[in-house]
């Protein structure tokens, strides 16, 4: 498995922990520290891309946007 594969796996589960927590007693507090990890893995992902010279999305594989 690729680091890439990883952190777009990684950002998949914390996609779907977001999901879980709807309507969650302290779904804001929750949501918060989660979305910030969502989108540290977005960071490395688009850092892997240009490392390699990808130009195309960076999420082409799989959606994993929060809600």
């Amino acid at each position: 498995m690729t680091e890439k594969e990883k952190l777009l796996l990684a950002q998949m589960q914390v996609g779907n922990i977001l999901e879980l927590l709807k309507g969650n007693e302290y779904e804001s507090m929750l949501i918060n520290k989660m979305v910030s990890v969502y989108y540290e893995l977005n960071r490395q992902i688009t850092n892997l891309n240009v490392k390699k010279g990808e130009t195309s999305g960076q999420l082409e594989e799989v959606s994993t946007k929060p809600v």
